[in-house]
C-alpha cells in the first residue's frame, strides 16, 4: 500500500510540475504580448500565400507556406491570421487594433516577386484577386494590379517582414531593403529566383526557429545548414537587426534539442578562415584542415550559395541532398553543418558508391520539361529551365529535378520544381 501512495505520490508531483510548466510559459507568452505592446510593438501577424493555378494548368500554390507560418506565429505568441485568397480591400484593410494589417507585428508573404514587389491572383480569378505589396506607395498599377506599398506604411511596430518570393532582394534597391527602411526591424528577401518546393521546405525550418526564439540571424543560419534539390533557397539576405527576435521569452525546451542538434550536426572552426570565392577548393581545403574534419574532397561537389559553401555528395556523377554546408558570416567560415545521414559509416559508404544509376534519354527529358511548361498559366513567359539528376539517399529513389523560371503578366518571377521519378535502368 505505502508503495502505491509512493508510485502515486510521483504521478502527482510529475504532473503538477507538467501544470506548473505549462502555466509559466502561458504567463511568458501573456507577458511576452503585453511587452511587444508596452514598448510598441504589434502583437498581430498576418501570413498571406495563394494557389496560383488557372484551370487545367495546376501551378505552384503557396498557401500551406502561409498557414504554417501563421500556426508558428501563434506559438509565438501573437494573435495570427491569414489569407489565401488575398484581394486588394484585404491588403489595405486594418487589424482589430486599427492599425494596418501590413503594419502588423509580423508580415509573412509567400508568392510571386522581383525586387519591385511580391504579387498574387488567386487561380488567376483578376480583379480584386489581382493585389500585392509594392516596395514604392500605394499603387494601381496599368496591369490592373493594385499593390499596398511599403513607403505607405508606418513599420515602427514591425518585428519581421518575409518577402518569400524571388528577386525580392535583388539590386541595391528592393522591396526588403525599403520595408527596412520604412522601420521593419528586420527583413528577409532572396536576391534570385528559389524553386517552389524547396522554398517551403527552407521556410518552415526558418519560421520553427523564428518561433522558438531565435534571431532571425540564426533561423536562417539553420535552414541554410541542410541541403536542397535547389539550394538557390539559401540565397536570402537580412536587412535591418539580424539579430531581431520576434518574441521575448525562448521556448527552451525546443531551443535546447537545437543546441542538442548543433553539437552533433556542427563544427566551429577554431581561427579565422578567410573565403575566397575565386579559389572556392583552397578556401574549402583550409576549413577542411581547420575543423580537423575527416572529408575526402574528391567525392564533393563544391557550390557557393550566398551565405554557404556547400560539398554536395556525388555518387557515379549524381547530385545527392548529403554533404556538407560551410557557413559564412562577414567573409569568414564559422562552423560546418553535416549533412550525411545515418549512412556515413565506412561500410554503409562503400555500398553506396557502388550503386548504379539509370540513364535518362534526352528525348524523355525534353518531354518532361514541355510537361513542366504545360503546367504553368498561358499567359506566363517561360524564362529558362534547368534539369538535374538527383539520388535520394534516404528514400532510396532517383529523381528527375526541372527548375522552369518564368514571369507572370504583373512582372515578377516564379520557379516551378518538378520532381519526376526514375524507375528501372534507363528511363
Amino acid at each position: 500500500m505505502k508503495r502505491l501512495i509512493k508510485r502515486f505520490s510521483a504521478i502527482a508531483v510529475a504532473v503538477l510540475m507538467l501544470l506548473s510548466h505549462s502555466e509559466n510559459v502561458a504567463a511568458a507568452e501573456r507577458m511576452a504580448v503585453a511587452e511587444r505592446m508596452a514598448t510598441g510593438y504589434s502583437s498581430y501577424a498576418y501570413s498571406v500565400g495563394t494557389d496560383y493555378s488557372y484551370f487545367l494548368h495546376p501551378n505552384i500554390d503557396t498557401s500551406k507556406d502561409a498557414e504554417y507560418a501563421s500556426t508558428a506565429w501563434g506559438m509565438a505568441g501573437y494573435t495570427s491570421y491569414y489569407s489565401l485568397k488575398p484581394t486588394v480591400s484585404y491588403m489595405r484593410g486594418n487589424a482589430p487594433d486599427g492599425r494596418k494589417r501590413m503594419e502588423s507585428g509580423i508580415v509573412f508573404l509567400s508568392g510571386h516577386g522581383n525586387y519591385q514587389c511580391v504579387s498574387f491572383n488567386y487561380k488567376g480569378n483578376d480583379g480584386e484577386y489581382k493585389t500585392g505589396i509594392y516596395y514604392g506607395e500605394n499603387l494601381d498599377s496599368t496591369t490592373g494590379y493594385k499593390y499596398v506599398g511599403v513607403k505607405s506604411l508606418d513599420l515602427s511596430q514591425t518585428k519581421l517582414m518575409v518577402f518569400a518570393a524571388c528577386q525580392t532582394a535583388s539590386g541595391t534597391t528592393n522591396i526588403a531593403k525599403n520595408a527596412a527602411d520604412m522601420g521593419a526591424d528586420a527583413t528577409i528577401g532572396w536576391t534570385v529566383s528559389v524553386g517552389a518546393s524547396s522554398h517551403t521546405k527552407w521556410l518552415k525550418r526558418f519560421c520553427d526557429e523564428i518561433a522558438a526564439g531565435s534571431t532571425v540571424k540564426r533561423a536562417k543560419e539553420y535552414a541554410d545548414s541542410f541541403n536542397y534539390s535547389d539550394n538557390d533557397v539559401k540565397k536570402g539576405k537580412i536587412y535591418g537587426s539580424d539579430s531581431t527576435t520576434v518574441k521575448s521569452v525562448s521556448n527552451f525546451d525546443v531551443m535546447a534539442v537545437r543546441n542538442d542538434e548543433d553539437n552533433k550536426r556542427a563544427t566551429k572552426i577554431a581561427g579565422r578562415v578567410a573565403f575566397t570565392e575565386d579559389d572556392l577548393e583552397g578556401f574549402v581545403k583550409r576549413v577542411v584542415s581547420a575543423g580537423k574534419l575527416n572529408i575526402n574532397l574528391k567525392d564533393f561537389e563544391i557550390q557557393y550559395n550566398g551565405g554557404t559553401v556547400d560539398l554536395i555528395y556525388v555518387i557515379n556523377g549524381v547530385e545527392t541532398l548529403y554533404g556538407y554546408s560551410i557557413i559564412l558570416d562577414n567573409g569568414y567560415a564559422t562552423k560546418v553543418y553535416k549533412n550525411m545521414g545515418d549512412n556515413n559509416s565506412s561500410f554503409a559508404r562503400m555500398t553506396i558508391q557502388k550503386r548504379t544509376f539509370s540513364e535518362i534519354a534526352d528525348s524523355v527529358i525534353e518531354f518532361e520539361k514541355s510537361e513542366s511548361v504545360s503546367r504553368l498559366d498561358p499567359s506566363y513567359t517561360v524564362l529558362g529551365q534547368e534539369t538535374k539528376h538527383i539520388f535520394d539517399i534516404e528514400m532510396n529513389k532517383e529523381y528527375l529535378v526541372i527548375l522552369t523560371d518564368y514571369m507572370d503578366e504583373s512582372g515578377a518571377y516564379g520557379r516551378s520544381e518538378d520532381l519526376i521519378e526514375i524507375k528501372g535502368s534507363s528511363y
